[in-house]
């Protein structure tokens, strides 16, 4: 799977290649394998591509309010490029989809749940993926309780995959 990270916030300063390795790493165990399979299928994993932009509360706030009508900032957003639920067929090329991640609220959570600012990004990061690959817990609880348990399960596996630093500096 290749991935693509874009800054386009300047508030905190992304380590994107220790951010890409702990990906990889993650991508890269029995577990997301078996994750992808299940989920798709229909299609060659290797060829997969992903895109996760980092914006700022500005951007993600406009973005929400443009694609789902909610007038305030977020955390993540997730654009898939794939039909899970119906047709299981991309909508465009092999490519996934776009993450889109708000750093300064994931460091905002970090303090609020008392965690590391970094942790707190991969698990964003996570949680945007999985919705790309389908999961959902706003449909009802028994899909919910199953995206809690995938979040957790690669979490701890992004947690385990730490080379160095991802955020450098607020």
């Amino acid at each position: 799977m290749e991935i693509q990270l874009q800054n386009r916030q300047r508030r905190v300063r992304i380590n994107q290649n220790n951010l890409k390795k702990i990906l990889h790493g993650i991508i890269q165990t029995r577990y997301f394998q078996y994750l992808l399979k299940k989920n798709l299928p229909f299609c060659d994993h290797t060829k997969l591509e992903l895109s996760i932009v980092f914006v700022s509360e500005k951007t993600i706030r406009q973005i929400n309010k443009s694609f789902r009508g909610v007038d305030k900032v977020t955390d993540v957003l997730s654009f898939a490029m794939v039909d899970t639920k119906k047709n299981n067929h991309f909508l465009v090329g092999n490519i996934l989809g776009d993450v889109i991640v708000c750093p300064s609220r994931a460091i905002a959570q970090a303090h609020e749940y008392n965690c590391a600012n970094e942790d707190e990004l991969l698990r964003l990061i996570v949680h945007g993926i999985l919705h790309l690959l389908g999961y959902d817990h706003e449909t009802d609880n028994k899909q919910a309780q199953r995206m809690w348990r995938v979040q957790k399960r690669l979490c701890d596996l992004a947690i385990g995959h730490k080379v160095g630093n991802i955020i450098l500096s607020k």
